[in-house]
């Protein structure tokens, strides 16, 4: 049975939808089982929620069998650009596996504690 990592999935959604930006989280301890993912793509312009995440599902529908979940934040360059203004690297932090919450390089620099 294959595990696949956060670099496999980074390399084949960011090749399948010509992402600006894939930044994926194991938050599997490494096995391959959970993933957040944010995923920055022109491919998602006019395009509803529902629909990018189909889009996504059918690129990975072989690994999903495999994955047992897989929470994702989809979304357009100018919606990426609207989030992050000053084009700041992010830092993927979970508070549940649910929940996945965006938190910028400058935040935690900034002395926020992050628990």
């Amino acid at each position: 049975m294959p595990v696949y990592t956060k670099e496999y999935l980074q390399e084949k959604l960011g090749k399948e939808l010509e992402a600006t930006h894939v930044d994926i989280e194991d938050i599997s301890d490494g096995c391959g089982a959970k993933f957040n993912a944010v995923i920055v793509s022109p491919k998602f312009d006019g395009k509803g929620l529902l629909e990018r995440h189909r889009m996504v599902n059918t690129i990975l529908s072989e690994e999903l069998k495999l994955i047992h979940a897989f929470s994702q934040k989809t979304l357009t360059p100018e919606q990426w650009k609207e989030k992050n203004p000053r084009g700041l690297a992010p830092l993927l932090i979970t508070s549940t596996p649910w929940q996945p919450v965006l938190f910028s390089e400058d935040i935690i620099s900034s002395g926020w504690k992050i628990s």
